[in-house]
């Protein structure tokens, strides 16, 4: 509705300036100096309220953008709050917490891209390796921050 009101305002102004242009020119000075003063002063007002225009536009851009992350902030708060931190020893990975159906399958999130509000499942790089007799490891990285996890695993029967 504002912006309606400024293209009329703005519309307006330019009729008045273009009708000042248009009439006769006057036959003495005081006229003259005031018609052109008029036109001038038209003019003055339509330059500001093309500019009133623009801010209040850039204004209107921003307040669009703001909801719009307000909008997203609210849906991860919603989205985070069924992940929790876990240790796996030699890292931290958001897992979905117990009891949260969501019909994603199990993954581990990458707690840095968590943080930064992003959810990026971390992705195997190497299949185990054996290390000695009783451990192994996994490298995992997370395709969006590039970090690598080394998960070391015991072989070793009831450990």
């Amino acid at each position: 509705m504002i912006m309606a009101d400024f293209t009329t305002f703005i519309a307006s102004l330019k009729a008045i300036a273009d009708i000042a242009g248009m009439l006769p020119k006057p036959t003495d000075d005081d006229t003259a100096a005031k018609l052109l003063e008029m036109r001038s002063a038209a003019l003055d007002a339509q330059s500001h309220a093309l500019s009133l225009y623009e801010s209040h536009s850039a204004l209107d851009k921003q307040v669009s953008d703001l909801r719009a992350e307000v909008a997203r902030l609210k849906d991860w708060g919603e989205q985070a709050k069924n992940y929790e931190l876990k240790s796996l020893k030699t890292a931290f990975v958001y897992v979905k917490k117990p009891g949260v159906v969501s019909g994603e399958p199990p993954c581990w999130l990458c707690s840095t891209c968590f943080e930064n509000r992003q959810k990026s499942i971390l992705q195997m790089r190497q299949q185990a390796r054996i290390i000695t007799q009783r451990t192994s490891h996994h490298v995992w990285f997370c395709p969006v921050c590039k970090a690598e996890h080394a998960i070391h695993y015991n072989l070793s029967p009831g450990s």
